[in-house]
C-alpha cells in the first residue's frame, strides 16, 4: 500500500531531521513511526480502545522534537530549505 501524507513544512523538516539522527531514510522512518503505532485489533478484528490509548499514550511520550528557531529568518529559512530540495531533484532556479 502506498500512502501519501501532507505535511506542514515545519512537521517536514522535524520528520527530516529525527530520520537523519536515527540514521535513515525518511521513508523508512515514517513507516516505522507508523507500524510502530498501529492499534492492536480484538478478536472480531477491531481495533482495541483500551490498546489504542496506551499506544497513544507511549508515542506522545517517546516524541522529542525540539522546536525550531528560526526567527526573524523565516522566508529565508524556508526559502534556502526550498532551493536545496530543488536542487537534490535537479531543479534549476
Amino acid at each position: 500500500m502506498t500512502l501519501v501524507i501532507n505535511l506542514t513544512p515545519e512537521e517536514e523538516i522535524r520528520l527530516e531531521a529525527v530520520a537523519r539522527e536515527e540514521g535513515m531514510p525518511v521513508s523508512e522512518y515514517a513507516r516505522r513511526l507508523l507500524i510502530e503505532n498501529l492499534p492492536v485489533l480484538n478478536e472480531a478484528g477491531q481495533a482495541d480502545a483500551d490498546a489504542i490509548e496506551r499506544s497513544l499514550q507511549e508515542y506522545v511520550g517517546s516524541l522529542n522534537f525540539e522546536p525550531v528557531d528560526v526567527g526573524s529568518n523565516t522566508e529565508k529559512y524556508f526559502g534556502e530549505i526550498a532551493i536545496a530540495k530543488h536542487r537534490s531533484r535537479g531543479v534549476q532556479e
